[in-house]
């Protein structure tokens, strides 16, 4: 099944603002692909708090420079994002299939199984957890992507 549309961890979003990243390469050469064909990254708005907060604690936003990329990369069209508001709480509550995850990462794949978009992470719990998930490599390697 071919899609236009994912739902994004900050596991592979925190790479494409630190390139000495593990998985800078593969995560960019996944965003670049998908951009390339109109791809829409979903993304609930705790990933958001998470890359925010990781890149913070790095440092890597100290600068006003790196800070005004970081703004204007998240800024591009090709992101959507999903905001938590009571109604996704209500439907969050009911799923018990995700109790191995964190909070964050249960919430994350909550909105990718309401949204019905595959769940792209390097994260292997969630991964394991949501059999839609995989990560940018096997995700591009198996062509779902439109």
């Amino acid at each position: 099944m071919k899609t236009k549309n994912v739902t994004v961890d900050s596991s592979v979003l925190i790479p494409l603002m630190k390139t000495t990243e593990i998985h800078y390469e593969k995560s960019k050469e996944f965003f670049d692909k998908m951009a390339d064909c109109g791809g829409r990254f979903l993304i609930p708005i705790v990933v958001l708090f998470e890359v925010f907060h990781n890149l913070k604690k790095l440092h890597l936003l100290d600068y006003q420079l790196n800070y005004r990329k970081f703004k204007n990369f998240f800024d591009l069209d090709c992101f959507q994002y999903f905001n938590l508001d009571l109604s996704f709480f209500n439907m969050f509550k009911e799923f018990n299939f995700f109790n191995k995850l964190k909070t964050s990462d249960a919430i994350i794949a909550t909105a990718a199984l309401l949204t019905r978009t595959p769940l792209i992470s390097w994260d292997k719990k969630i991964i394991e957890s949501y059999e839609k998930a995989y990560t940018p490599e096997e995700f591009l390697k198996r062509r779902m992507y439109f």
